[in-house]
């Protein structure tokens, strides 16, 4: 308590600096250059504030300003009033806009951008608060001009110590900025003045030296609202951009632990990890979960507070060679560069495999552990712990769910017939002996469409086990599993097997059940494998009698009941 005290009255200090009147004050008058549409959406902005009696401050903010300084484009602009709601101003809006002649002041007359225009005039939505998804106040949002526009008031925050839901009111630009997650999020580009403006004194500075800070003392912020905590990470990852050490301090604290489970929603937690994961830096994101000692934080089954991993020691292997395999970061600097091209272009054949890669990634260190829940007679088998807490943890979907039951269920037999192939290349390359091509791809049918996700499992299973420092396939270790997975995946590949999952067998069951005068049963599952082992031996045959012989040969294997 001593210290949230201390916090809080060094929040109170830091807001009277933040004051324009107090002399640590600044705001840099440094403008940005805007593109015509933007341009254009300044003036009719302005015009509209000026048509009103409450004649409103209007400010570009956060994300967009951010965005433009590092000379990256943005089409999702946010707007912030200084005295009136977004949904009082839009009403404005329209009422300025469709006044006769306006729309040919800003020369929009004969243009698919009046004609979008007036089409905004009518869809003008009003979004109610969610805080759950970061909307902690009512905005409107529509589209004009090609951009994305979400009208908002100037706010201050207050917070309870039970919930990440603040009591809103209206608030000055100083309170607003203070009130946001980090300061190179809290910049705003005055639309009357034409300038950034930066009321926390740090967020250009930020910016220019790549820093994650919080605009107040970290630790206030994140009690406030720990959800702020995966936010920073989220941007440290996405722009490789550091955390303020005291920001990380504050991260690793239990209490900030503690009310990231208590108050953020596991369905929150989710979206911000799915970000992560699929935005530019997963390795980093991972990286920085694991060194601030957030992992049973985040990746957790709620139900069962007592089940937790000891040790992430050997994670930042599998972490590494997930960032081998999905997105190397350099060239033939790898041992096993070779290799890893080989298994990127099978495996990792798209975005979403590679996002679907690092989710496996990221629970890996709950692979190994066993279910504690034994199932009774007649019940269906739980579904593996790395499956639950994707479930109960981060409110996986489906579709991720699939992935993680199917790649913890047949990783060891993946990992099996890999060493098999392995076993059969000679060391000059040359294919010798090895697994026959109904072995693989009967395989490859057991395991279905996600099988190159299961192999990216039983990879990085086999590298978390490899001894020695770093990743990249850089150790003899890391180059042999790379080396073995890219053997199996090659002799999959080159056996026409990598869609195995999917051919269609060349007798169906009524021809089975006809051939052999026998009623469908258990057995036709049996029968068509068969079918099917025989299709891939004879892989040029499109003859079925060569099948049909084949099950009535071993029709004897058959539990057929007339």
């Amino acid at each position: 308590m001593d210290e949230e005290k201390a916090q809080k009255s060094k929040r109170r200090k830091l807001g009277a600096e933040s004051d324009p009147r107090s002399s640590t004050y600044r705001a840099m008058q440094r403008s940005l250059e805007l593109t015509p549409l933007e341009a254009t959406l300044r003036r009719m902005l302005l015009d509209v504030a000026e048509s009103t009696e409450e004649k409103p401050e209007l400010r570009f903010a956060g994300g967009w300003v951010r965005d433009k300084i590092r000379g990256e484009a943005s089409s999702d602009i946010d707007v912030a009033i200084s005295s009136m709601t977004g949904l009082e101003f839009a009403s404005r809006m329209r009422d300025h806009l469709n006044k006769p002649g306006t729309l040919s002041k800003y020369a929009l007359t004969t243009t698919d951008d009046a004609m979008e225009l007036k089409d905004a005039l009518g869809s003008i939505n009003r979004i109610a608060a969610n805080p759950e998804k970061s909307k902690h106040l009512e905005t409107v949002t529509t589209r004009m001009l090609g951009l994305d526009i979400d009208l908002v008031n100037l706010r201050k925050e207050t917070y309870t110590d039970d919930s990440r839901n603040p009591q809103m009111k209206f608030g000055s630009p100083e309170e607003d900025a203070l009130r946001r997650d980090a300061t190179i999020n809290a910049l705003f580009y005055n639309l009357h003045t034409s300038s950034i403006e930066d009321f926390t004194a740090r967020g250009l500075h930020d910016l220019e030296h790549r820093i994650i800070r919080t605009p107040l003392p970290p630790y206030v912020t994140f009690k406030d609202d720990p959800l702020r905590v995966l936010r920073l990470i989220r941007f440290a990852s996405r722009f490789s951009y550091e955390i303020d050490q005291e920001a990380e301090k504050a991260m690793r604290n239990d209490s900030i632990k503690a009310a990231l489970k208590a108050k953020v929603t596991r369905e929150r937690v989710g979206k911000e990890l799915e970000k992560m994961l699929r935005g530019p830096g997963p390795y980093r994101a991972l990286f920085l979960i694991d060194r601030l000692e957030l992992y049973n934080t985040i990746f957790t089954d709620p139900g069962k507070s007592d089940l937790m991993i000891e040790s992430t020691d050997t994670w930042e292997r599998v972490y590494g060679g997930a960032l081998d395999l999905i997105n190397p970061a350099c060239g033939n600097c790898h041992q096993a560069w070779q290799s890893i091209t080989i298994l990127r272009r099978i495996l990792i054949p798209g975005s979403e495999e590679a996002y679907l890669a690092w989710v496996l990634a990221a629970l890996v260190p709950w692979v190994r552990v066993e279910s504690d829940v034994l199932p009774a007679a007649g019940v269906k088998i739980p579904p593996p712990v790395a499956a639950i807490v994707a479930r109960e943890g981060f409110k996986a979907d489906n579709k991720v769910l699939r992935v993680v039951q199917g790649a913890v269920k047949h990783a060891k037999e993946v990992s099996t017939l890999k060493n098999l192939v392995a076993q059969s290349v000679t060391p000059n390359g040359e294919t010798g002996p090895g697994p026959s091509r109904d072995v693989l791809g009967m395989a490859v049918r057991r395991w279905g469409q996600d099988w190159r996700l299961h192999a990216v499992l039983a990879l990085l299973l086999e590298l978390e086990e490899v001894q020695g420092e770093g990743h990249g396939g850089n150790t003899p270790g890391q180059s042999q599993v790379f080396a073995g997975y890219a053997a199996f995946t090659s002799r999959i590949r080159d056996l026409g097997l990598l869609e195995a999952y999917s051919f269609k067998p060349i007798v169906d069951g009524k021809q089975l059940s006809s051939i052999l005068s026998a009623k469908t049963g258990p057995w036709l599952k049996s029968a068509l494998d068969m079918v099917m082992m025989w299709q891939l031996r004879h892989p040029a045959e499109i003859d079925p009698k060569g099948a049909m012989d084949e099950v009535l040969s071993r029709k004897h294997e058959l539990d057929i009941r007339k």
